[in-house]
């Protein structure tokens, strides 16, 4: 989120439309933090890896990143629309 608004700004495209929209930004890493509650370091939960939370939320779907950043944007929409689904649940 913060690299993509450094970019917007250095472009002299940041607007109230980013501003609305970065409130509606939602990180993976942190937002499966507390649902797949791996533990870390200190007694706390680490953040997962992108395989990690991908293999836990999307279970049976192969993740392939071949070393390129179109996997990897495939896997974090997978793992996004699993916590979508999640809050829904929690929220019915």
């Amino acid at each position: 989120r913060q690299m993509i608004a450094i970019e917007l700004m250095r472009l002299h495209a940041v607007g109230d439309w980013w501003r609305q929209r970065n409130a509606d930004m939602r990180c993976t890493m942190e937002g499966s933090k507390d649902v797949l509650k791996l533990p870390g370091r200190y007694g706390d939960y680490k953040y997962p890896k992108l395989s990690e939370a991908h293999g836990v939320l999307c279970p049976g779907v192969p993740f392939k990143t071949e070393h390129r950043s179109l996997g990897d944007a495939r896997a974090a929409m997978r793992v996004w629309r699993a916590l979508q689904q999640i809050e829904r649940e929690k929220a019915a």
